[in-house]
């Protein structure tokens, strides 16, 4: 009979979580509602949109184009900055790559000269930069990308 007891005293010690494990998953809970229900507050990626009416859009490959290398590439965002009395200006606009694509809403932005760059964020991959000419409202700008851990971004020229 004693045996029992002992069995019973040591499974509720067992069965007992520790405070500090009960606090990391209720913190983990909240952290994923917050990443799950943030909503982007600019552009989206729409490769389904063939038109990509008003937007600077494009591919981005990595050098090596391994599976690990593409998730990894969720951490990279392409950002748009104004170029200002040969000056660059703050950023005006961004995108995400989803699925090796991109597409920067530049909405009613004028036509001039922006500069589109690589923030390689916590991926490992190295930034890079371009300037362009964006066209204005109602049009599109093409700019494909390769990155890479060994070298800066690399934009293709059209």
């Amino acid at each position: 009979m004693e045996v029992l007891d002992y069995t019973e005293k040591e499974m509720a010690r067992r069965m007992k979580t520790p405070k500090f494990l009960l606090v990391a998953m209720a913190l983990a809970t909240v952290l994923m509602v917050a990443f799950f229900s943030a909503a982007p507050t600019q552009a989206q990626t729409s490769s389904g949109n063939a038109s990509h009416q008003s937007q600077i859009y494009g591919a981005v490959q990595t050098a090596n184009m391994a599976a690990g290398n593409q998730i990894r590439m969720d951490d990279v965002t392409i950002l748009v900055r104004k170029v200002k009395e040969g000056r660059l200006g703050k950023v005006v606009a961004f995108s995400e790559i989803k699925n090796g694509q991109y597409a920067v809403d530049m909405g009613d932005l004028p036509a001039g000269k922006y500069v589109v760059m690589v923030d390689p964020g916590a991926s490992g991959y190295m930034q890079g930069e371009r300037l362009i000419e964006y066209p204005g409202p109602g049009s599109r700008k093409r700019q494909n990308w390769t990155i890479s851990t060994e070298q800066i971004a690399i934009p293709s020229l059209e």
